[in-house]
């Protein structure tokens, strides 16, 4: 069971890396993770490309203008292939086994269907 991790980005050089990671570290490994850079103006995109170059295959980003969270999640939607979805702001960062738990709690849930 595939997941897609949607990380809209604006402005948010000095906390990117922390959230990104924290998707990267999780026990569940059947992960789409693709940021998308909505107009920053800081050092937000060359953090994204440094996590790309750090996580080859693993992370995709893509950047655009300024549009707002909305769109960012909306344009991360269209691009990734997931059954189900995380969206996860820049400034945050989850717990190592979240998507394990969360993914095992669907499947449970399923399964009584």
């Amino acid at each position: 069971m595939r997941v897609s991790v949607i990380i809209p980005c604006y402005n948010v050089e000095d906390h990117v890396e922390v959230a990104v990671r924290s998707v990267m570290d999780q026990t569940y490994a059947d992960l789409d993770v693709f940021a998308v850079d909505d107009g920053s103006t800081d050092g937000t995109r060359a953090k994204l490309e440094a996590l790309e170059r750090s996580y080859p295959g693993r992370f995709r980003w893509v950047g655009g203008p300024r549009r707002g969270a909305c769109a960012a999640r909306n344009i991360g939607l269209a691009n990734t292939t997931g059954e189900y979805v995380q969206f996860l702001d820049a400034d945050d960062a989850i717990l190592t086994d979240k998507i394990f738990r969360q993914v095992d709690l669907a499947k449970a849930t399923e399964a009584r269907q």
